[in-house]
């Protein structure tokens, strides 16, 4: 399962125009998709940081773990729903014409690298840096939006800057959201 998940995310860094034509060619459906690729990946990532954060921050308990193991799940999963949800709107809204299941790859797989990253630096710390690799989702998505979409250049700009910014944006907003509610920090 992991194997697969790898060969896709190192196919977009190695080459994403291809790894993409790939992507838009497979029959997969949204929950075929987001069991295949997604869950795993955030359920990795929810297990990270529950150890992370016992490894990482000694003083913490179990219980201030499995809270932030559960927020980094509801953060993730919801930020990948909420987000194919505004994409597919604006797309419905602009007529492009385009399937949901191309729209929710369009989501769904740049969020991948952003799942990736999440879980090394979780896991060490010292590596923060690397989420500036983050950004790439964007190059991602705009691909992507180079391969299904025959409008104009401008429109795939502003589709690619709303997609990006609500997939790179949306985990950031949601989990500072969960946490300053529950007044964790």
């Amino acid at each position: 399962m992991f194997r697969r998940i790898f060969v896709r995310i190192k196919g977009f860094f190695v080459r994403p125009g291809m790894e993409w034509a790939a992507v838009f060619n497979e029959k997969l459906s949204v929950r075929e998709l987001l069991l295949s690729y997604n869950m795993p990946l955030i359920l990795l990532s929810a297990f990270a940081v529950f150890f992370g954060t016992l490894i990482n921050y000694h003083s913490a308990g179990v219980e201030v773990a499995i809270t932030h193991a559960v927020y980094t799940f509801i953060t993730f999963l919801f930020s990948l729903l909420v987000s194919y949800f505004i994409v597919l709107k604006l797309l419905s809204v602009l007529k492009t014409g385009t399937e949901k299941e191309k729209i929710f790859k369009l989501v769904a797989l740049p969020s991948l690298v952003i799942y990736l990253i999440h879980l090394i630096v979780t896991l060490m710390p010292e590596v923060f840096f690397l989420r500036l690799v983050n950004f790439y989702a964007a190059f991602l998505i705009w691909e992507g939006y180079n391969r299904i979409l025959t409008e104009a250049k401008q429109k795939k700009v502003l589709l690619s800057l709303i997609t990006s910014a609500t997939v790179l944006l949306l985990p950031l907003g949601i989990f500072h959201l969960l946490y300053r509610l529950s007044g964790i920090y």
